[in-house]
């Protein structure tokens, strides 16, 4: 007789994970029922003592080794056993069972949940298991009281579960160490201090647990892309959750850019490209400020394009884009708008077209100059792509529309030339600029949006090509000799401008299922980072 095959824990593990979903335990969010959690999960493998804490010992203390980043690893300190049963049900009796969660935003909900993870987290209660019966445990929770929480999304590969250790661990020092930022390298103290500030200063620049957790509830089913209208106080007050976050993010491509640019120089453009988004958070016309205009001038709500599961950095951007749209336009009404071949800065007043633009890429120099002069150079260089001839890519992406025949208004293009990318939108006759980013890693040419074939959703249809463009109407992307637009809603993680994915449909879900190497993490951001 053959030996039997030797258990694998994580398909074993997974299958219990699986089983919880579909019959939850039933309980009321304390100890009784994390450790229930732990039992069901771990049922199958003694040696990690399923629903039991772990035992006492001199002290708990865990090397994280990073998986994309093979060189960075650091020390975690957890709670000592004493600690844990002190503290452990006074934790979980905060939950009140779960009502303490209920009728809260989302944004409040993913600042609780990730303080309500992060102590329970540093207490580490088991010996074995932790991470998967905490997630069990908080998605649980959020079922509960109304919200979406999908942890799937930070176990893609070994980037997104780096960052999932790094929130985690941010956490778990701060509760180890409550007066760790006040602790300097060159401070006398205890060798643990030092090194567990030694381990903050190494992925201070991480997002934290809370950006992470919101992400993920923001892209609940119930969460709709397109324009969204926020009462102004409310818009206050997410634009203050999230500016922390989107600096940090701002701070961490750039300086990753900084030194891949160094290295190829072909990646210029992108790292000019973030440090103007980074740029675009401070200054006279941040969003502060530009949200203080709007407050000033009496306005209810503001308006932007939601996209869900977006970035802080993203988020933040798309609120200061709707802010300045609802200032251009006001001005425009105050004088009963302007001509269209008025220059921009006629038309939006010198001081806003000198600073706005400044701000949306490498080519604002451009822009402020009258538009008839914008539209007559833009108009060669647009006529010599297409006439490399239809059958050719760049011809075959772009303008279809035959002579004679006029193009509707709104109909949008991106115009990848001399190193950018143009986002255009067609009005009374002509093709105004949106906005200027980098090429990157795009192809050349003149790409249609409004006539691009929709993707099919069928079982194993399969989409290849560069990320052209993301907004709240569509995911567009280079396919074949056309552009295939997908819903944004079908991601689960909508991919980022510059990308080169390959998109596989399954049960009517856009999975990506591979990425070119060379523009992995180096799209143009305007989609989602990871």
């Amino acid at each position: 007789m053959s030996a039997s095959r030797p258990i694998n824990e994580g398909e074993v593990c997974n299958a219990r994970i699986v089983e919880l979903e579909l019959d939850p335990v039933r309980g009321t969010f304390d100890a009784a029922h994390l450790r229930e959690i732990h039992r069901r999960i771990f049922q199958d493998l003694p040696h990690h003592n399923p629903g039991e804490y772990r035992p006492d010992a001199r002290g708990h203390v865990k090397e994280r080794r990073l998986e994309a980043n093979r060189a960075v690893s650091y020390p975690v300190h957890y709670a000592l056993r004493p600690e844990v049963d002190a503290r452990l049900d006074r934790v979980l009796s905060e939950l009140r069972g779960g009502d303490a969660f209920k009728g809260l935003t989302p944004l409040e909900f993913a600042g609780a949940l990730a303080k309500t993870y992060g102590d329970l987290d540093y207490l580490h209660p088991f010996s074995e298991g932790n991470s998967r019966t905490l997630r069990s445990f908080t998605k649980h929770l959020a079922e509960h009281v109304g919200h979406h929480l999908d942890w799937s999304a930070t176990d893609v590969d070994a980037v997104t579960r780096d960052n999932l250790y790094m929130a985690r661990d941010i956490e778990v020092l701060h509760r180890a160490f409550p007066d760790i930022e006040a602790v300097k390298l060159s401070d006398e103290g205890p060798r643990s201090l030092i090194q567990a500030r030694m381990s903050l200063n190494m992925i201070n620049g991480a997002d934290r647990l809370q950006e992470i957790v919101r992400q993920s509830v923001d892209r609940g089913p119930a969460s709709i892309a397109g324009p969204h209208t926020l009462p102004i106080g409310e818009a206050e007050a997410e634009l203050s959750a999230l500016l922390p976050a989107a600096r940090r993010q701002a701070e961490s491509i750039a300086t990753r850019l900084a030194t891949a640019s160094y290295r190829n120089r072909s990646l210029e453009p992108a790292y000019k490209h973030a440090t103007a988004r980074k740029a675009a958070l401070d200054g006279e016309l941040g969003p502060e400020q530009l949200l203080s205009a709007l407050q000033s001038r009496g306005d209810a709500d503001l308006t932007f394009e939601r996209v869900p599961g977006a970035t802080a950095l993203d988020r933040v951007l798309a609120y200061r884009e709707g802010m300045e749209r609802q200032l251009a336009q006001q001005h425009k009404e105050r004088h009963n708008g302007p001509p269209r071949e008025t220059s921009e800065s006629q038309a939006h007043g010198p001081e806003l077209d000198a600073k706005v633009f400044d701000v949306r890429g490498r080519h604002a120099e451009e822009f402020s100059r009258p538009q008839h002069e914008r539209s007559s150079a833009q108009g060669g260089s647009v006529q010599g792509l297409l006439s490399l001839g239809r059958g050719s890519t760049l011809a075959g992406l772009a303008d279809k529309v035959p002579a004679g025949r006029s193009i509707p208004d709104g109909a949008e293009q991106v115009v990848v030339m001399n190193g950018s990318r143009l986002h255009e939108r067609r009005y009374e006759g002509k093709w105004e600029v949106q906005k200027s980013d980098p090429q990157g890693m795009l192809p050349k040419g003149v790409f249609r949006l409004d006539t691009a074939a929709s993707a099919k959703a069928d079982d194993g249809a399969t989409y290849a090509g560069s990320i052209l463009h993301v907004s709240a109407r569509g995911v567009y992307q280079v396919h074949g000799n056309g552009v295939a637009r997908h819903e944004p809603a079908a991601f689960q993680q909508v991919p980022k401008i510059g990308d080169s994915p390959k998109i596989v449909y399954v049960q009517g879900r856009a999975t990506i299922t591979g990425r070119d190497p060379q523009s992995q993490g180096l799209g143009l951001g305007l989609g989602r980072s990871r």
